[in-house]
């Protein structure tokens, strides 16, 4: 029982210190001034973060299961598939963004870049698999968390670009 307790300890932590993290990273990329000021639709890739990250944590938590190894590394595909999908749709917006701001004859935003090339830096460290001891099924759990962790901060980077493109797009044309 004390060993489960501990285990759900670590796991606590960690995403404790993601919350803790998104907020740090979150004043680093001047979001707070942002949401205020010029981008107030901001409020909501911040807030979608902190439901993702808050409510992974609690469901976990109540309802702790870490599967066998195989099951463990399984779980790894739909996060990589996810991932994917961010990468592309945020490879698209970056596209579009070069396309539009070609033609109105306009640099894109010191705030589009950062949020656009942070979705990217979150989702490349989320693939930098590191060996995990394939008898260890609590460390591909913990491991896999650290993705949909870093999957969450892609996701919603992802989305604030976007709406800061869209805001941008507002005033331009």
């Amino acid at each position: 029982m004390e060993n489960l307790k501990s285990k759900k300890v670590y796991f606590f932590l960690l995403y404790l210190l993601a919350i803790v993290f998104w907020f740090y990273f979150w004043y680093e990329l001047n979001g707070y001034q942002l949401m205020k000021e010029d981008y107030k639709i901001l409020w909501l890739p911040f807030i979608v973060n902190l439901v993702y990250l808050f409510g992974n944590m609690l469901l976990n938590l109540l309802h702790w299961y870490v599967g066998p190894v195989a099951e463990e590394e399984e779980l790894f595909n739909p996060i990589n598939a996810r991932l994917a999908n961010v990468f592309t749709a945020a490879t698209a917006v970056l596209a579009i963004a070069a396309l539009i701001y070609t033609i109105k004859s306009q640099p894109a935003t010191k705030e589009f870049v950062n949020y656009a090339s942070y979705t990217f830096v979150f989702g490349l460290i989320s693939m930098l698999i590191l060996w995990i001891p394939g008898h260890r099924a609590i460390y591909k759990f913990y491991f896999r968390h650290f993705q949909t962790i870093l999957l969450i901060y892609s996701i919603t980077l992802s989305m604030s670009s976007i709406l800061i493109l869209l805001s941008n797009l507002s005033q331009i044309i």
